[in-house]
């Protein structure tokens, strides 16, 4: 049992997420409480409050988390489609050159270009798994997206007889 700090029930210790941080490994408010609308728009405005403060070590932190931010957005979108994820930051390496168009990979921290690292699944039904993952360009895997190997076969073929 433990004691909400917002709303004050005692409750078992599933309904808190964990936290590493803290002693006993678990959040101090219930996920309730973390889950309202208020909540989630305060955590917000404190984290984006905190950004414009300490740009500077925001940008620091990103550009020294880079594969780590490769695989929470991986995460997410594989929650957001029902697909498998068990890759860790240990999984992936960015390499200096595209290995399929041969740019060299460059970080922009504002929005994507073509050169900006981007995780790819080899093959997209299996899911990100160990394996299955590389790190190719922006634009190879725009290029790439969700065309068969067919497709893009008969893609080239089309370019080369023009």
């Amino acid at each position: 049992m433990k004691t909400c700090l917002k709303c004050g029930f005692g409750k078992d210790l599933s309904e808190f997420g964990t936290n590493r941080r803290r002693p006993d490994g678990h959040q101090s408010r219930c996920k309730d409480c973390i889950n309202t609308p208020l909540f989630k728009k305060k955590a917000r405005e404190k984290s984006a409050r905190w950004r414009e403060d300490n740009p500077g070590r925001y940008k620091i932190w990103q550009q020294s988390h880079r594969e780590l931010r490769m695989v929470d957005r991986a995460r997410s979108r594989a929650k957001r489609d029902g697909i498998a994820f068990d890759i860790t930051v240990e999984d992936i390496s960015i390499p200096e050159f595209c290995p399929i168009l041969g740019l060299r990979l460059g970080f922009n921290d504002d929005r994507q270009q073509e050169n900006s690292p981007s995780l790819d699944r080899i093959l997209p039904e299996l899911g990100y798994v160990r394996g299955n993952i590389w790190v190719i360009s922006h634009r190879a895997n725009r290029i790439k997206n969700d065309a068969t190997l067919a497709e893009l076969e008969m893609l080239v073929a089309a370019l080369k007889g023009k």
